[in-house]
């Protein structure tokens, strides 16, 4: 639809594009920069301005976030030809110009859509659908109605304006944390906790306009901090043994330990539910009854500590910490004590996410106590002369303003922060 008939260019100069800029022939992710260009427009003699070229690569890394991996469109734009970039955006539900809800599936066999790619596998004209071969607006297009349609470009224009206008600003306040994302890659479970945080960040961070999903992600909470530096953006990180796991280290994570288990301990359990996390081979014993809180801690300590700890309660005095537990909460070559208790607290409530689904599910696998403590912290760090600005992402909780260090703060110094950031 992107390549289609009614912008000059067939189905075999699709094929024939994609063949020259794609290195195996197979496919093009219509999301990724470069596809499009000013040289393409004009060698396909297309009549329209394509929005990706102000769009990407600016936080392509939010594509999984931010925008749809199946085809998405109005039945009313397709109908006349048209298809927009800002169909592909998950929270748009309803068109701008039309008010119709935004679809997924053929209208004809209703049929979900394939990727939002360019293949060489799609023999079906532009607009049709593969499976069944008829129009996938639900009727054929008619040519007047088309050239009708397109007569009105500046109303299209203008009725996409508010959401160029957001995403011109989100790309400023998300960028900060754009480059945390960039580097993980993990699990499908932990994957999906992370974008789940993410896309409720966009919420808090940049709100969505008029017509958009207002229940993507989940709920969450800003956790700021400011701190001046004391040493200079030239020190280098101490290369010597134990720098991540002794010392200050230590002690902020013994101390923040203490301060959960306290917490965890508040909470009421029943009386018949162990302190201990006994294993059968590879599945652990029944978890009905342990409280998510509980079973967190035991797998934050497995994450944090050399040793495999299974009893939530275990003393942590002389707790061993693993060399790279607190490689993420490094900043400007120095280890901060807000970001180390920032990492710790944020991993906390993202195994309490996990627990939850465990808990559901009834066991618990050896294999799920190898999750790493950065893979469940989303945050961003921008440094201002010798002032470090930073945020955590995480979910909406309950834990006491004890757990949080007084340089850190909540949602209304959040927003300080990513202004900070962003400037």
């Amino acid at each position: 639809m992107r390549l289609a008939v009614w912008n000059t260019v067939s189905i075999w100069e699709a094929q024939a594009f994609l063949a020259e800029t794609t290195c195996h022939k197979t496919a093009r992710n219509l999301y990724q920069s470069g596809w499009v260009s000013p040289v393409t427009i004009r060698r396909l003699g297309w009549r329209w301005r394509p929005a990706e070229l102000q769009l990407f690569p600016s936080s392509s890394r939010f594509q999984p976030v931010l925008w749809a991996e199946i085809v998405r469109f109005c039945p009313i734009c397709l109908g006349l030809g048209f298809h927009s970039i800002w169909f592909q955006l998950r929270a748009l539900q309803q068109c701008p110009i039309h008010g119709c809800r935004i679809e997924s599936s053929c209208m004809a066999c209703g049929v979900r859509l394939s990727q939002y790619r360019l293949t060489s596998c799609e023999r079906a004209p532009a607009y049709y659908c593969v499976t069944c071969k008829a129009a996938i607006a639900g009727a054929p297009l008619v040519a007047d109605d088309v050239m009708e349609f397109f007569e009105q470009r500046e109303c299209v224009e203008d009725a996409f304006a508010p959401w160029k206008r957001w995403f011109h600003r989100a790309q400023c306040r998300l960028a900060i944390l754009d480059e945390h994302v960039r580097q993980k890659r993990t699990g499908h479970l932990v994957e999906g906790y992370r974008h789940g945080l993410m896309a409720g960040a966009v919420q808090v961070l940049a709100p969505y306009p008029a017509r958009c999903a207002s229940g993507l992600g989940y709920p969450v909470q800003l956790c700021s901090w400011r701190v001046r530096l004391a040493r200079p953006a030239s020190f280098e990180l101490p290369t010597r043994r134990g720098f991540l796991s002794g010392g200050m280290a230590q002690r902020i994570y013994q101390a923040t330990l203490r301060a959960l288990i306290q917490y965890a301990s508040s909470l009421p359990q029943s009386a018949d539910v162990p302190d201990r996390l006994v294993f059968c081979g590879d599945r652990s014993a029944e978890l009905a009854g342990w409280q998510a809180e509980r079973l967190a801690l035991i797998l934050l300590r497995c994450a944090f500590e050399q040793s495999q700890i299974l009893d939530w309660k275990q003393d942590v005095a002389g707790a061993a910490l693993r060399e790279s537990a607190l490689i993420a909460a490094i900043s400007s070559n120095t280890l901060l004590r807000v970001t180390c208790r920032a990492l710790i607290v944020a991993a906390y409530l993202g195994f309490c996410w996990l627990a939850r689904y465990h808990i559901c599910n009834g066991f618990l696998s050896r294999a799920d106590l190898a999750t790493a403590p950065d893979e469940l912290f989303v945050s961003g760090r921008a440094k201002v002369g010798d002032v470090e600005y930073g945020v955590a992402i995480v979910p909406c909780h309950t834990l006491p303003e004890s757990l949080f260090p007084r340089k850190m703060g909540r949602q209304n110094h959040g927003d300080k922060a990513v202004k900070s950031c962003c400037d």
